[in-house]
């Protein structure tokens, strides 16, 4: 039991210097990630929260009371909506939107990654009557949820595909904001508040000079 317990402690020991290099190039990258996720557009700023929070192990992370199973969701889903298929048809004067996700399609995945901020009737797509009927001929069956999903994203209209966009963000930011918050505290203050002060000193050069290039 003693050996147990000192063996925890050493262990408790090493993840502490192994996760908080504090004094090293480690602690600039995750500040760094963490500032300029607050000044970026919305899924840019999810997806670095993101990457601030996977520089953690998942015992550090449930240390700072943070999911690692969100932060998987988080990214995942965050990654493939940036990394959308846009597919024009100029003949027929049409465009569509197809979303690589990042995931293998199987009932529990949908629900794990999907199904916690959005519903399939959600999806805006083209008519897939067509598509769908096809499938039944083929396998002799309607096509399964994930058969359903694998379709509709791969013909996904723009305003679709915004709507999705919209859905997530709108249940995707606060719990990155809570993420930021949190990993935030993890940082000495005096580093965070001297990143603060360069970046403002930074923005502030970039507006004046916006300034003057307006006048020429």
């Amino acid at each position: 039991m003693a050996e147990t317990l000192e063996e925890e402690k050493k262990l408790k020991s090493f993840l502490a210097k192994a996760v908080r290099p504090w004094k090293g190039a480690y602690e600039d990258i995750l500040a760094h990630h963490l500032f300029i996720s607050v000044g970026a557009e919305p899924l840019r700023s999810i997806q670095l929260i993101v990457k601030a929070a996977l520089m953690f192990p998942a015992e550090e992370l449930r240390r700072l009371e943070i999911d690692p199973e969100l932060v998987d969701v988080l990214n995942v889903v965050s990654s493939s909506l940036a990394n959308k298929i846009v597919e024009r048809d100029d003949y027929h004067q049409e465009t569509w939107v197809e979303i690589p996700w990042g995931f293998a399609f199987t009932e529990e995945n949908i629900k794990k990654y999907i199904f916690v901020w959005l519903s399939l009737e959600s999806f805006k797509v083209k008519d897939l009557t067509e598509i769908f009927e096809r499938h039944k001929k083929k396998f002799g069956c309607e096509p399964d949820l994930p058969a359903k999903l694998r379709y509709i994203s791969s013909c996904l209209t723009p305003a679709g595909y915004y709507q999705i966009l919209s859905n997530f963000l709108r249940w995707a930011l606060p719990k990155a904001q809570e993420i930021l918050a949190k990993l935030a505290s993890a940082l000495p203050s005096a580093k965070y508040t001297q990143l603060l002060e360069a970046a403002f000193s930074t923005q502030k050069q970039q507006e004046k000079q916006g300034k003057g290039e307006g006048f020429l």
